[in-house]
C-alpha cells in the first residue's frame, strides 16, 4: 500500500492512513509515539515506491508516516463474516447500519458513504459554486500549473447539464488526480510490485439518481 495524498485529503491509494502518527498501547494507557526501527514497516507502505514515483502534481505527494511498534501483536481469530456492516460520519448522530449483501440500510436506501451519495453531494456543490459557474470559468491555480509543467494534460471543465453525467465521466474532471494516480501505477510497475487491479469499467457507469435532495439529508 502507497501512501499517496492530497492537502484536502487522501486518495483511494492511501484510505489507511488516517494519520501521519500511529500510537501504542500498553494496557490501559497509551504511551508516547515511538519510532519503529523495523524498516519492514516503513517499506510495505511507503518505502518500496519512493525511488520509483516521479514528479508528482500539487497537491499530491509521498506521504511519509511516523511509525510506532505494538507492545504485542493481537491474535487473529478467523470467523465467518456478519451479514451487515457498521458506518459513521463525524456529521451524523447515529452510526448507519449497512447491509452487506446489497450495501444499502435495511431501509433500501443508499447509504452516506456510497458512490452515489458522494456522487450526489458533488452534483449539488458544483451546481452552486461560483468558481464552476456556466457563465464565466475560470482555471484554478493547480490547473495553471499542470499546464505548465505537463502540456499535454488538458484542463476540464464542468458541462452545462450534469444530470446525465457518468460518475467515472465526473472523476476525470480532476486532471491532477488522475495524473498522480497514474504515476504512481507506474511506480507499483517499475518497482516490480505487481499491477494495480482495476475495476470493471461498466461499475462506474452510472448517472445520479438521488435529485433534488434535502441539502440536510445529503450533508447530514
Amino acid at each position: 500500500m502507497s501512501s499517496l495524498c492530497a492537502c484536502n485529503g487522501l486518495n483511494d491509494c492511501a484510505a489507511a492512513l488516517l494519520s501521519r502518527t500511529l500510537r501504542i498501547q500498553r494496557g490501559d494507557h497509551d504511551e508516547d509515539v515511538v519510532p519503529c526501527p523495523d524498516m519492514k514497516a516503513f517499506m510495505a507502505i511507503c518505502g518500496r515506491t519512493e525511488s520509483f514515483l516521479s514528479l508528482l502534481p500539487p497537491p499530491f505527494r509521498l506521504q511519509r508516516p511516523l511509525l510506532a511498534r505494538a507492545a504485542s501483536a493481537e491474535a487473529r481469530s478467523p470467523a465467518r463474516a456478519p451479514s451487515f456492516s457498521v458506518c459513521w460520519c463525524s456529521t451524523t448522530p447515529m452510526p448507519e447500519v449497512i447491509n452487506a449483501t446489497t450495501g444499502k440500510l435495511e431501509s433500501g436506501q443508499p447509504s452516506l458513504l456510497c458512490k452515489q451519495s458522494m456522487f450526489a453531494r458533488w452534483q449539488y456543490l458544483a451546481q452552486r459554486l461560483p468558481l464552476v459557474s456556466q457563465t464565466h470559468r475560470e482555471v484554478d491555480s493547480h490547473a495553471k500549473l499542470l499546464q505548465e509543467t505537463e502540456p499535454g494534460v488538458e484542463p476540464a471543465h464542468l458541462p452545462q447539464n450534469l444530470d446525465g453525467m457518468l460518475y467515472n465521466e465526473a472523476k476525470q474532471l480532476c486532471p491532477t488526480y488522475q495524473l498522480a494516480k497514474t504515476r504512481l501505477i507506474d511506480a507499483f510497475e517499475k518497482a516490480k510490485l505487481g499491477r494495480w487491479i482495476k475495476k470493471p469499467i461498466e461499475q462506474d457507469q452510472f448517472v445520479c439518481e438521488i435529485t433534488n435532495a434535502d441539502p440536510n439529508a445529503l450533508f447530514a
